[in-house]
C-alpha cells in the first residue's frame, strides 16, 4: 500500500494506490475478479484495523466441473509502517463472488463463511496454491462444528488415501491426502467408489 516496487497498480475508492504482484494479478483475471474489489477490501481492513474483510461482487469464472469455487492464496500486506500474511479467498456460488482477505489467525472465519454457504449447494470445490494443510485442518474443524458429521477419518480408494467427515445425510468433506484441492459433497455428488468405501468405513 502507497509504496511502488514495480508491480501492477490500482487507485482505491480512498485514493490509496494498491500494487499487486504480477502472480496475484494473473489469479485475479483468471478469474476474472476485478482488482479494484480485492484493493478495496485491503483498504478497507487496514483503515478500520480489521484482521477480515470481505466483499461481494458478481460471480468469477469457474475452472471446475463444479460450478461453486474458491480459490485460496496466500499474499503478503506490506505497508509503510508494517508488514503481514493474509489469505486471500475468492469464492463464486451461483451468480455471486467474495472477496475475503483475513490474517492467518482469522482464516477460520472465512472458512465457516463458505462452508456455510456451501450447504445450500450440491458441490464446493476448494483449489489452494499449495497444500495449505491448515486450511484444511480448519475446514474439517468448522466441517464438524457446522454439521454434526457421524464419521471422520480415512479410506482408501483405487489407491489413494482419502480424509473424509461426513453427516448423516452423507454430506461431506473430502480432501486426496496431500492434494491441493478438496471439495464439499451432498450425496447426490458423490463417487460411488468413496461413498462405498465410506460406508464400510463407518
Amino acid at each position: 500500500m502507497n509504496i511502488l516496487r514495480g508491480g501492477k497498480r490500482v487507485l482505491t475508492d480512498s485514493g490509496d494506490v494498491i500494487e499487486i504482484s504480477p502472480g496475484l494479478w494473473a489469479e485475479l483475471e483468471r478469474l476474472s475478479c476485478k482488482v479494484e474489489h480485492l484493493a478495496n477490501v485491503v483498504m478497507t481492513m487496514l483503515v478500520e484495523g480489521k484482521d477480515q474483510e470481505d466483499v461481494f461482487t458478481g460471480k468469477f469464472k469457474v475452472p471446475s466441473t463444479c460450478s461453486n469455487y474458491c480459490r485460496v492464496v496466500g499474499a503478503r500486506v506490506v505497508t509503510p509502517v508494517d508488514q503481514f500474511d493474509v489469505f486471500i479467498s475468492l469464492a463464486s456460488f451461483g451468480d455471486v463472488g467474495q472477496v475475503s482477505v483475513s490474517r492467518i489467525s482469522s482464516v477460520g472465519a472465512v472458512v465457516s463463511k463458505i462452508l456455510g454457504f456451501a450447504r445450500k449447494y450440491q458441490c464446493l470445490e476448494i483449489d489452494m496454491d499449495y497444500p495449505y494443510k491448515f486450511i484444511v485442518f480448519e475446514a474439517f474443524n468448522t466441517f464438524r462444528q457446522l454439521y454434526n458429521p457421524t464419521y471422520t477419518g480415512f479410506v482408501k480408494v483405487k489407491e489413494r488415501e482419502f480424509m473424509t467427515s461426513v453427516d448423516r445425510e452423507f454430506n461431506a468433506l473430502l480432501w486426496p491426502v496431500e492434494a491441493s484441492k478438496f471439495s464439499y459433497l451432498s450425496e447426490v455428488r458423490m463417487d460411488k467408489d468413496i461413498k462405498a468405501a465410506v460406508m464400510q468405513a463407518i
